[in-house]
């Protein structure tokens, strides 16, 4: 396996970062420049901390993190897509993922708030304000599950096997001597009440099950029920009218410089209309406008690739 992540040109060799023998600055460095952004110090280090752990073996969690573009966003391959949350780490139950949102790259305040992004449930719920803080949330609630395990009677006892599989979670919190109990949140699957930090000019607007948007307040027009675009009509004429309504509005937003009010906009109303590339390329506008490239970059990824698989179907 290779010993250095691929550079932002080159062709993702899919390799997780698991086992080279790195140091931490090293690899530090490395997560930096597969995810384009400065990855908070605490999560390379609870890489390192659980490299003794057989990736294969470990149970019920594992990090994954890809080389070049394939960082960029594991929710892609999902029609409720997320451009800006980029998985670190999954439990393997039902496509959840745990990850980093970028709500403002431009402003680089420091540390990463995470969320979990479930699509089955078709939600992005914040964790934590920061790694640390969320590895330790994660961890506790992770413990708390085996705990109350339904899968195991009080005479099924765990096999001596199952005993001994390693938790990456748990050994992550141990090994950096991060706390035993959950901080700042609620039990398993009660979101973390996350609002971002912002300077007094910007505003941060939330959106239900998704991360919310924040932008320059300037960048948000007169307020929009974006909702009504989501009705179901059984009239097929008529639910194509609806969604060229909701295109248009977009473009007039665009034109008229609110480009954070097309992202509240497709928050709310791309997961009815996936895989549409009119959408994902005005999506993709909106973040242009607010100057965040690595958004930009995944959006126009995932264009590319619906058109690749529009393509392969009609052969």
């Amino acid at each position: 396996m290779s010993e250095s992540l691929g550079s932002d040109e080159d062709e993702p060799s899919g390799e997780p970062v698991w086992t080279p023998k790195l140091s931490l600055d090293e690899l530090h460095d490395a997560l930096n420049r597969a995810y384009r952004f400065r990855v908070p110090r605490a999560f390379p280090e609870a890489v390192v901390a659980t490299r003794g752990i057989d990736e294969d073996a470990a149970f019920g969690f594992t990090w994954e993190f890809q080389h070049g573009r394939r960082a960029r966003s594991l929710s892609a391959g999902y029609s409720n897509f997320v451009p800006d949350f980029f998985s670190f780490g999954t439990p393997y139950v039902d496509g959840l993922h745990h990850g980093f949102v970028t709500y403002a790259p431009e402003l680089n305040v420091g540390d990463l708030p995470v969320f979990t992004f479930d699509p089955v449930y078709d939600t992005v719920d914040a964790i934590a304000p920061d790694f640390r803080t969320a590895l330790t949330n994660l961890a506790a609630w992770h413990a708390d599950s085996h705990t109350e395990d339904d899968s195991h009677t009080e005479d099924d006892s765990l096999t001596e096997d199952e005993e001994a599989e390693p938790d990456a979670y748990a050994e992550a919190a141990r090994r950096l001597d991060l706390p035993a109990v959950p901080i700042a949140t609620g039990p398993l699957g009660v979101p973390y009440p996350y609002v971002p930090p912002r300077p007094d000019d910007w505003r941060f607007v939330p959106v239900q099950d998704r991360m919310g948007v924040l932008a320059p307040a300037d960048s948000f027009g007169p307020a929009i029920a974006f909702e009504r675009f989501t009705v179901s009509l059984r009239d097929f004429e008529a639910q194509t009218a609806l969604l060229r309504e909701f295109t248009e509005l977009c473009q007039k937003l665009l034109r008229t410089d609110y480009p954070a009010s097309v992202l509240l906009g497709m928050q709310t109303v791309y997961r009815d209309n996936p895989e549409d590339v009119v959408l994902l390329d005005l999506w993709a506008q909106a973040y242009e406008a607010l100057g965040r490239a690595i958004v930009v970059d995944v959006l126009r990824d995932k264009i590319a690739e619906t058109e690749r698989v529009r393509l392969r179907r009609r052969r």
